[in-house]
């Protein structure tokens, strides 16, 4: 029987299944719009609203780096980037080409603004 898709895994589920976490960086974010593809989303409990962590590979350099997509404020149960587009926690989006974009903050860090389908 397949395993049914799910929106998003738990961290110990991610573990289990053989991703690597902790591989994935959240500091060195590339700024700009640049393609990759989704390897895994995992929930995050972290922030009073939660929200999906998305483990992405950059088709630049190869790079690892997690995107965090938030629920919008308007009381559905999608998860975006800043644009209210593309909702992440579908099923079945890894494996996914997309292009994505993020700025830095003025505190330095980066934030996900937009994505697209890389078609």
């Amino acid at each position: 029987m397949a395993e049914e898709a799910k929106r998003g895994l738990t961290y110990d589920m991610a573990l289990r299944e053989g991703f690597e976490p902790g591989e994935y960086d959240w500091k060195n974010i590339p700024e700009g719009t640049w393609p990759a593809r989704l390897d895994f989303k995992i929930w995050s409990n972290k922030s009073k609203v939660g929200h999906l962590v998305c483990y992405m590979t950059s088709l630049d350099n190869s790079q690892r780096y997690r995107l965090s997509a938030f629920r919008q404020g308007d009381g559905t149960t999608r998860y975006t980037p800043k644009d209210g587009g593309i909702d992440f926690s579908e099923k079945g989006l890894e494996g996914h080409i997309f292009l994505v974009t993020t700025v830095t903050t003025s505190k330095g860090g980066s934030t996900w603004v937009a994505a697209e389908y890389d078609e």
